[in-house]
């Protein structure tokens, strides 16, 4: 890699291997150009080595780009997602009889929010189950709003609910990145 890069957005990969794992969105591996384009130690000794057997462009190296330092950045909460429903998505709910994949949905990066009704009263605690490995690849299971835990692909594949007749099961999806090679790349969020 000579030059190092950002993923913006939601447009990160995944690698897998011996099993599922996320690549962060901003790197370098320690590339001759930096992430923000500039110019690093490991370009100028490139350079120096070039020079030894080729002509190398006279004149100064370009210096790097100035920097801003934004100091502390104050967030303000504005809201949890099941209230924003309405501003994130104003196109409204899709309705299925089963879950559907981010790909059916073309939702290919980001979040989905599945939601149903507990069809009867839960009063022991009730495993909800992830069949077949299906979240892929990080689901917050909510009962009325509050945050019951995870389910999570690999991982966390059970967790148990407790709930009444009629109350909203919640579980918003995360796809924490897509396979970029290899026998895996075809890689469904939620699997039916």
């Amino acid at each position: 890699m000579f030059e190092g890069g950002t993923n913006f957005g939601y447009w990160n990969g995944a690698d897998y291997d011996t099993g599922f794992r996320p690549v962060v969105t901003s790197y370098d591996y320690d590339a001759p150009l930096s992430e923000a384009g500039d110019p690093t130690d490991k370009l100028l000794a490139i350079k120096n080595v070039i020079s030894k057997f080729r002509a190398v462009p006279e004149g100064p190296m370009p210096p790097a780009t100035p920097k801003y330092a934004y100091g502390f950045v104050t967030l303000k909460k504005v809201g949890n997602i099941t209230a924003l429903l309405d501003t994130l998505s104003p196109q409204g709910p899709l309705r299925s009889q089963y879950p559907l994949t981010f790909e059916e949905i073309k939702q290919y990066y980001g979040y989905v929010l599945y939601r149903t009704k507990l069809p009867r009263t839960l009063e022991d605690k009730t495993p909800l189950i992830s069949p077949l490995n299906g979240v892929h690849d990080r689901g917050y299971v909510l009962v009325n709003g509050v945050f019951q835990g995870l389910l999570e692909r690999e991982t966390i594949l059970v967790l148990n609910v407790t709930g009444k007749e009629g109350d909203t099961l919640d579980i918003l999806v995360e796809n924490m990145g897509r396979v970029n090679f290899g026998p895996y790349i075809n890689d469904l969020k939620v699997r039916q």
